[in-house]
C-alpha cells in the first residue's frame, strides 16, 4: 500500500469550504493534491500559493473528471451547488465521479449531512439509524448516499463525514454568515425559531481533520459513515459565548420566515432556504461514538476559538 506521500488525492469543489479545508489538511499529512476547478483564476485566496495541482474542468464533465483524476487513488467530493441547482444537478454530478471510483477502485470521500434525518423522530442520531428525510433536499441527499452505497458495492471505496452546519473561514454561504451581523460595537443574531434549541455545527478544520484522521487509521469497510458530532449548542449559547470573546453585547432577533413565505414565488433563493425551517424548529443531534472509537483523542477547537478563526467576531 502506498504512503500517504506516494498517493494523489483529487479534490472537486476545492473553493468551498469543506473542499479548500480539506486540501490544507491533505497538504499538512504529506498527501499530493490536484485540484480540479471551473476558472483556475479565481481560486480561494487560502489556494494561492500552496503546493497544489490546479487543474480548469467540470465536475460533471466525465472527460474532465477522468482526466484530472489520472494516477489519483483518492477523491474528495466537496461541490457544493446552489441550493436552486439541487434538482436538477446533485445525482448526475455525483454520477460521474461514483462511476469513476467503481471503475477506478478510487476511495470517494463524501461531506454528508443531516438532512436525511426527521428530527420528529428523535433529537439523536447515530449512523444505523433507518434515514428519513422529510424535504426535497433531503430526499435528494439521501438518493446521493444510496448511490454511494451503490459503488461501495462496486469497487468503491465510501467515507462519508456527516456533520452539522458550517462554521470555517473561507467558507461562502453558511448559515452563520447569515444570521450573524457585527455593528460597530455590537452584534445582531437571528436566531432559526427558539433561542434555547440546541443545534448542530461544525468547524470545518475540525472536519477535516477528523476525516483524514479516519482515512489514515486505515478504512474497515467499503462502506463507512462517520457521525462529527461538533457543538450542539443554543442561540443562547452563541450569544453568550461572543459576549464573552469580545466584550460586546449580541442582540438575539429571529429570522423573518414570513418575509421568505411571501416572497418565495418569485424569490427562488428564500424558497429554498424557507424549506430548511423545520432543522431550526426541534432538535436534531448526532452522536458520535463510532468515530470517538477511532480516534479517541480527537477534540474539537473552542467554540469560541472557532468564532474568531473563522472571523465571525
Amino acid at each position: 500500500m502506498k504512503t500517504a506521500r506516494q498517493q494523489t488525492v483529487l479534490v472537486l469543489g476545492a473553493n468551498g469550504g469543506f473542499g479548500g479545508h480539506m486540501v490544507h489538511e491533505l497538504l499538512s499529512n504529506g498527501y499530493q493534491v490536484t485540484c480540479l476547478v471551473r476558472e483556475p483564476t479565481q481560486l480561494n485566496e487560502s489556494l494561492i500559493g500552496i503546493d497544489i495541482t490546479v487543474i480548469k474542468g467540470d465536475a460533471a464533465n466525465v472527460l474532465d473528471v477522468t482526466q484530472a483524476a489520472h494516477g489519483c487513488e483518492i477523491l474528495v467530493y466537496a461541490i457544493n451547488m446552489p441550493y436552486a441547482q439541487w434538482q436538477q444537478k446533485s445525482i448526475s454530478t455525483l454520477e460521474v465521479s461514483a462511476r469513476l471510483c467503481e471503475k477506478n477502485h478510487m476511495t470517494l470521500i463524501f461531506p454528508g449531512n443531516v438532512y436525511i434525518h426527521n428530527p420528529a423522530y428523535r433529537q439523536i442520531f447515530n449512523e444505523g439509524i433507518a434515514h428519513q428525510p422529510v424535504s426535497r433536499k433531503g430526499k435528494i441527499r439521501q438518493a446521493m448516499e444510496l448511490r454511494l452505497k451503490q459503488a461501495s458495492d462496486n469497487g468503491a471505496k465510501i467515507l462519508i463525514i456527516r456533520a452539522g452546519d458550517f462554521i470555517g473561514k473561507n467558507a461562502k454561504n453558511t448559515w452563520l454568515d447569515f444570521m450573524l451581523k457585527k455593528g460597530s460595537s455590537s452584534y445582531k443574531l437571528s436566531a432559526g425559531t427558539k433561542r434555547d434549541i440546541p443545534h448542530t455545527w461544525a468547524y470545518l478544520p475540525d472536519v477535516a481533520k477528523a476525516c483524514i484522521s479516519i482515512l489514515n487509521a486505515g478504512l474497515p469497510k467499503a462502506y463507512n459513515d462517520f457521525n462529527f458530532a461538533g457543538y450542539q449548542i443554543s442561540f443562547t449559547e452563541i450569544a453568550q459565548t461572543i459576549e464573552r470573546e469580545t466584550g460586546k453585547k449580541v442582540k438575539i432577533s429571529y429570522i423573518p420566515w414570513w418575509l421568505f413565505t411571501l416572497l418565495a414565488p418569485v424569490v427562488p433563493f428564500f424558497r429554498e432556504l424557507k424549506e430548511m425551517r423545520y432543522l431550526w424548529e426541534q432538535e436534531l443531534n448526532l452522536n458520535e461514538d463510532k468515530l470517538k472509537r477511532v480516534l479517541p483523542e480527537f477534540k474539537v477547537t473552542p467554540i469560541g476559538t472557532a468564532l474568531r478563526e473563522a472571523k465571525l467576531i
